[in-house]
């Protein structure tokens, strides 16, 4: 599907401006106040945050609760479900992400990613980072929920200190996305929750290099 223009941001933030419903942006200390800019016809360039802790569990703007560590993302204006592929200007590394939330509610911020976003992308370390934003599509907003999420297993221990060590192996070699889960007395290293097929190349990529993996459902 082609992209589609992302200058449709700017009007509809004037309609929801005019209604009156949402926060007024409020630059922080030491921020650029200036707003972000469209880089062509299809993308548009500024900065990206990301939001967990507290907020985790609570509801978002539009009735889901809100996961950290599922790839979702608030924006100002686009409609609830649509997918956008949010690109680090400086590294070129790459998310896709559904939006389900509004915000962020500073001024120069384009997009609030969620914990797991953010750890794809790097930046849970540093709060924000330069983005690009680039349409993937649009769906009714009655429909459920279009990506089909999964998640990789890259190793079960009984020993916690060898399931982190694992753990910190995956990170170092393929982004930060794995994690350690224990139930049972089982400690599994696990990837966040990412789009299937984004789950599927990793795998493929993690066994061509010898490494024991499989792909397992979100439920």
């Amino acid at each position: 599907m082609r992209l589609r223009t992302l200058i449709i941001i700017g009007i509809l933030g004037g309609l929801i401006a005019g209604c009156g419903s949402l926060p007024t942006p409020r630059a922080t200390p030491g921020e650029s106040s200036a707003q972000a800019s469209p880089a062509s016809e299809h993308e548009l360039k500024g900065v990206a945050s990301w939001y967990g802790g507290h907020f985790n569990g609570r509801r978002t703007a539009n009735g889901e609760i809100y996961d950290m560590n599922l790839l979702t993302a608030a924006h100002k204006t686009l409609p609830f479900h649509t997918i956008v592929r949010v690109t680090r200007q400086d590294d070129g590394r790459t998310v896709t992400v559904r939006i389900n939330d509004r915000g962020p509610f500073v001024a120069g911020r384009i997009i609030d990613l969620s914990y797991a976003a953010a750890r794809r992308l790097g930046m849970d370390d540093e709060g924000t980072t330069r983005v690009r934003l680039q349409l993937v599509t649009e769906t009714d907003t009655d429909l459920p929920p279009p990506v089909s999420l999964a998640r990789i297993q890259a190793g079960a221990f009984s020993d916690a200190v060898n399931a982190l060590k694992r753990s910190r192996e995956m990170n170092a070699r393929f982004g930060k996305v794995f994690g350690v889960e224990s139930e049972d007395g089982m400690h599994r290293v696990l990837s966040t929750p990412m789009n299937r097929r984004e789950a599927e190349t990793l795998c493929r990529r993690m066994r061509d290099a010898g490494l024991d993996a499989f792909v397992r459902a979100v439920p």
